[in-house]
């Protein structure tokens, strides 16, 4: 974490103390405590990844739309004339026919959304179904006492 950033959650930790109210000393002393709680981890190493899968653990594999077979996902590393999505079935015949080889090819497809609208129905279905299960397990998470305390 940078300092630009480290600065800025002071600034939060202020706004938020002096919102909860006191005495300047109070203030203060309930700032110090929310910069050192959103501090925690900060050192912490953190690396951005792709989100792959919905909330419930279910991935979303795209397959061919000839044989059923998974599909190779070159979006990343397709170069030239390369195709962006390959059928994995060596024996699929999907494809167009290719005079340079002289037989039917794999099916392949050179558009990188080919399946983006078949991933974000998948992404949904699924998010909608781990939302259902999560409502279903916890009834009323809040109890009688929850009420007289702060939320953080």
């Amino acid at each position: 974490m940078d300092n630009k950033e480290k600065l800025i959650l002071k600034q939060v930790s202020l706004k938020a103390a002096a919102n909860v109210g006191g005495t300047v000393e109070e203030v203060l002393a309930n700032a110090t405590t929310f910069n050192e709680w959103l501090l925690e981890g900060s050192d912490q190493v953190t690396t951005a990844s792709k989100p792959t899968s919905a909330g419930n653990g279910a991935v979303f594999e795209p397959k061919c739309p000839g044989c059923d077979s998974f599909v190779w996902d070159n979006r990343e590393t397709a170069t030239g004339m390369q195709p962006v999505w390959r059928c994995k079935n060596d024996e699929c015949t999907s494809g167009t026919y290719s005079k340079k080889y002289n037989k039917q090819m794999a099916w392949a497809s050179w558009d990188a959304d080919e399946f983006a609208n078949l991933e974000r129905e998948f992404l949904a279905n699924n998010e909608k179904a781990s939302t259902t299960e999560i409502v279903e397990e916890v009834e009323n998470p809040m109890t009688e006492d929850a009420e007289n305390y702060a939320p953080f």
